[in-house]
């Protein structure tokens, strides 16, 4: 039975009993009930529940079998939230019956959903399941679409996009925020932050060994507990990558014996193949090991994953690879998959170092950053005979590539400033500013062609955007976390928490749930993400390899032609752009005149877009934006259609 906890509470009228029905345990107050099901199926799993209430009598009741929180209280509850995310509950639904208040928690990865509508003194519900929150309580007449967030989805970087984890694609209907408690009575439903993140406390460590030392301890204990039932059958992804492989690498480091089932997801290119990569981590690791293709029902699993979500799709391609990935996965008997999800977040790779440098004008630091990292940066795709190049002819390059970039960052500022900071950069570094006029001639001739895409801030109709108030009163999640810890932290705190991941992470639940199996993160882990924002960045740099905290933690677990690896394929691939273009094709219906999704998105802008997609002179590494908003069109048409059935 799928995993679901959710509850109601009426301020005017006595609860009907008979909304009991389909759930494995459920306990009555006064005016409300608060019931769950499927738990005894993910108990023993990285996941973890807690359900309590106490009564008028200052009685304790648990929901939950567990027999550890046989003696669970209410103060318990609230101590616990800021320990290790194993120790303390994913989700955590208290009531006190003597002040009619209820409080809801979510793990601070929101691991698991949990959405809300409050409408004061008349109602308070809540689910694991924003469909199941409609349907079970017959909230019809509270599910308006939000158009602000629908402006949000089909624009890059919209305001407040990067900071919004509450709102939802239904306009009463929010998203209780992670690491959070949710308190609600008959008139408010306020949250507050629970959890405090202390990379203080590693403040000891000083050595790329001692963090190495470190890192390995926390990264293995959090395996540990994700893989404890030992009656579980284990699965894990392994694209080739540092984190899938470390994950596998590890598992068998605790577990010599064990069976293990990998998972490799073979590309369709040879450029983002990484199967030699994953076969020799599978060979390291004695797994059994699975080559898997990639689905081309992309239209179809689409439309699946947005029923089961009930809110348009959360990745920025098609969902297909994923959903037949884990029908598969569940046929080879696995009851946990394991994922390298969060990594390049969690642990970092310590560029920051090399554009603080820049910044403040360190030049002879900054050259020598750039140096370090000429050893491991390839430019193949640009320059065909890269590998024959000397280094100091790939030390610039790689030097003009990034000062273009940096430049085209600051194009907006007055010409005077723009031309000192060239002439300095000239002297210092030893690039001609005429470089940097060649290179924007170039970027304008190419686009006169057509062979570069232009980027697009969005696809919203202008009168439709216009017309949209924005929203207010919604908490800024990733500062919200940081909590008083100082603003150095920000940008980990926006990578690590911003709203896409918890939408992500919400849809993921939802599949897994669909499947019977549940995927763990270990690297999304507190302990280790307090202790990686304790690393220097010029330790996270290492020798320009980037991520040397976790390289060192890996020694001796990982091989090394991994460990060492410095590639990494990405989503601007031949692959990407054959996904949407399939996702176009077969999405056809979903785009035709008279469809609700052009009330919203502005078709000429899409057309466009379709044209750069089509368009095989432009190389597909620029096309990134386009495969996002071609998909989100598409997935905006279909859960619009959804919701008339």
């Amino acid at each position: 039975m799928p995993f679901l906890i959710e509850g109601v509470i009426h301020y005017r009228s006595r609860i009907d009993e008979k909304s009991s029905n389909g759930y494995d345990n459920v306990f009555f107050f006064e005016n409300g009930l608060i019931g769950e099901s499927g738990f005894d199926e993910i108990k023993c799993s990285d996941l973890n529940t807690i359900i309590g209430y106490r009564t008028k009598a200052g009685d304790t009741k648990i929901l939950s079998s567990d027999e550890v929180r046989a003696h669970y209280s209410f103060s318990d509850f609230r101590q616990g939230l800021s320990s290790s995310p194993f120790i303390g509950p994913n989700i955590g639904v208290w009531f006190d019956e003597e002040s009619q208040t209820l409080f809801l928690f979510r793990d601070v990865f929101g691991s698991i959903p949990l959405f809300y509508i409050h409408v004061p003194n008349a109602f308070f519900a809540f689910s694991t399941n924003i469909n199941g929150l409609l349907r079970r309580f017959n909230l019809a007449d509270f599910s308006h679409i939000n158009t602000y967030k629908i402006v949000s989805y089909i624009s890059d970087n919209y305001v407040d996009s990067d900071r919004d984890a509450s709102s939802t694609f239904f306009g009463q209907i929010k998203s209780a925020l992670p690491g959070h408690i949710l308190t609600v009575g008959s008139r408010m439903a306020a949250s507050e932050v629970a959890i405090r993140f202390n990379p203080d406390k590693w403040a000891f460590l000083k050595t790329t060994e001692d963090f190495g030392d470190a890192i390995r301890d926390q990264f293995l204990k959090s395996i540990r507990i994700a893989t404890r039932d030992q009656t579980k059958v284990i699965g894990s992804d392994l694209s080739g990558g540092l984190d899938s492989s470390s994950i596998c690498s590890s598992f068998r480091h605790l577990y010599p014996d064990r069976p293990l089932h990998t998972f490799h997801i073979r590309a369709n290119n040879q450029e983002s193949d990484e199967s030699g990569y994953a076969e020799l981590v599978a060979k390291d690791v004695d797994s059994v090991h699975h080559l898997m293709y990639r689905s081309e029902d992309d239209i179809k699993n689409l439309k699946l994953s947005i029923d089961l979500y009930g809110q348009p799709e959360a990745q920025f391609l098609s969902p297909a690879t994923h959903w037949h990935f884990l029908s598969q996965i569940k046929g080879y008997g696995c009851d946990i998959l394991l994922n390298g999800l969060g990594g390049d977040s969690i642990i970092g790779y310590g560029d920051e170092v090399l554009g603080q440098s820049f910044d403040e004008k360190n030049w002879p630091l900054f050259k020598h950053l750039t140096r370090l990292s000429t050893s491991h940066i390839r430019l193949s795709r640009q320059f065909s005979t890269w590998d024959t190049f000397s280094f100091e002819k790939r030390y610039h390059l790689i030097l003009q590539n990034y000062l273009y970039r940096r430049f085209t960052a600051f194009r907006n500022l007055p010409i005077r400033e723009l031309f000192a900071m060239y002439k300095e950069v000239s002297r210092e570094l030893g690039i001609s500013y005429y470089y940097f006029a060649r290179r924007a001639s170039k970027t304008l001739f190419l686009r006169a062609v057509k062979r570069r895409a232009e980027n697009v801030a969005s696809i919203a109709r202008d009168d439709f955007a216009t017309s949209v108030k924005p929203s207010h009163g919604e908490i800024n999640f990733p500062v919200s976390l940081r909590n008083g810890l100082p603003s150095e932290y920000q940008d980990s705190f926006d990578d690590v928490f911003h709203p896409h991941i918890i939408r992500s992470r919400e849809q993921h639940f939802m599949l897994d749930n669909h499947f019977g199996l549940r995927t763990c993160s270990p690297l999304m882990n507190k302990d280790l993400f307090e202790l990686s924002m304790a690393v220097p960045n010029i330790i996270k740099y290492g020798d320009g390899i980037g991520r040397a905290h976790f390289r060192e933690a890996m020694k001796g677990i990982l091989i090394e032609e991994v460990r060492r690896r410095n590639t990494k394929s990405t989503v601007s691939s031949l692959d990407g752009e054959k996904m949407t273009l399939r996702l176009f094709t077969q999405g056809q219906d979903y785009l035709s005149d008279g469809r609700d999704v052009w009330n919203y998105v502005d078709k000429r802008k899409f057309n466009q877009l379709v044209k750069i997609l089509l368009n095989d002179r432009i190389p597909y590494a620029q096309k990134s934006i386009t495969y996002f908003y071609i998909t989100r069109t598409i997935s905006l048409s279909v859960w619009l259609d959804s919701l008339k059935n």
